[in-house]
């Protein structure tokens, strides 16, 4: 899996790149220390890349990380998508993933 990484913190970029790994590998030991939510490779597909776009300031303890992701679908197809994760606490609490022709322009950072 290839992935690239610009404008985040460090602790952001090995979060959501062990929440991808472990979700793919669908290991629910090992992403409950990191993340209270799974991105179902049966369901959302695989992230094979990702780039990091943008990572909100904290708020309450809650920030969101932006991710431009080449996803391979479940019906093998491969797509382009932004995945924005909720992060509380250190953990990834949430996620949103929109298709790239569906998604709205994002900002780079």
């Amino acid at each position: 899996m290839g992935v690239l990484f610009t404008g985040c913190g460090r602790q952001e970029r090995s979060v959501v790149d062990e929440f991808f790994a472990q979700s793919r590998l669908r290991d629910k030991t090992a992403l409950q220390k990191i993340s209270t939510v799974t991105f179902e490779p049966r369901v959302q597909g695989i992230v094979e890349q990702f780039e990091i776009t943008k990572v909100t300031p904290e708020e309450n303890q809650t920030k969101t990380v932006t991710v431009s992701a080449q996803v391979k679908r479940p019906d093998g197809g491969v797509t382009r998508e932004m995945i924005v994760l909720t992060m509380s606490h250190g953990l990834i609490t949430g996620f949103l993933d929109v298709p790239f022709e569906k998604a709205p322009a994002v900002p780079r950072s």
